[in-house]
């Protein structure tokens, strides 16, 4: 038989396994494309805000962010994950709300690189309303956020520039589910965000009522 014939007779009789083979090996090449090619994020910062924002809003978050965090993952560039979680109090739609809700909830109970919020007095004061064990957002780990980041705003963006009590938080990690080593190098790395926020306006201290 010719190479052809012994061809053509093992695929009829293998065709099936010739087949998973393939699909495979296609599954394979998948996986290893989307682990190389996907975006190993240094961390997650959540928007909770009651108001809306814009895409345009949250790449600007990042762009003003970016340049704080350090290179948590060390592959020599830092890259941030924006989060919105925020609505605003007027919307009807319980669906909506019910959904970015839910996704707060997510964030903060499961996701250990998320340890900075933006959050404005209400959100603030909800948030650390939800447990009686211990508060989310201390006093300490907020900080105001400068003028300096609505004076590079686009002129279009005027609800942002009218209201500037938008604060910077780092969330509490002791007595959470996320007290593991590293939501701990996590917390370490934010935690020099607000440092050095705190050190470029320290006449820019909050002054919002919270528990030690």
């Amino acid at each position: 038989k010719t190479f052809i014939e012994k061809l053509n007779h093992f695929m009829h009789y293998h065709k099936y396994k010739v087949l998973a083979g393939v699909l495979a090996v296609g599954v394979l090449g998948f996986i290893i494309y989307t682990t190389v090619t996907t975006t190993k994020y240094d961390a997650n910062v959540t928007v909770y805000c009651y108001e809306y924002f814009s895409e345009e809003d949250l790449v600007i978050i990042n762009e003003w962010l970016t340049p704080y965090y350090p290179d948590v993952n060390g592959n020599g560039k830092t890259e941030l994950l924006v989060s919105d979680c925020s609505f605003s109090l007027k919307n009807k739609k319980k669906s909506y709300v019910d959904n970015r809700m839910l996704k707060i909830q997510s964030i903060l109970s499961g996701q250990k690189d998320a340890m900075l919020f933006i959050l404005d007095e209400k959100s603030i004061e909800y948030l650390n309303g939800i447990s009686d064990d211990f508060v989310l957002f201390t006093k300490q780990n907020i900080v105001k956020i400068p003028d300096s980041f609505y004076e590079n705003l686009s002129d279009n963006r005027y609800t942002m520039k009218d209201n500037k009590d938008r604060y910077l938080c780092l969330r509490t990690i002791g007595g959470t589910t996320l007290e593991g080593k590293k939501a701990k190098e996590n917390y370490k790395a934010a935690k020099e965000v607000i440092n050095k926020l705190q050190q470029e306006n320290p006449a820019a201290e909050e002054t919002l009522e919270t528990e030690e």
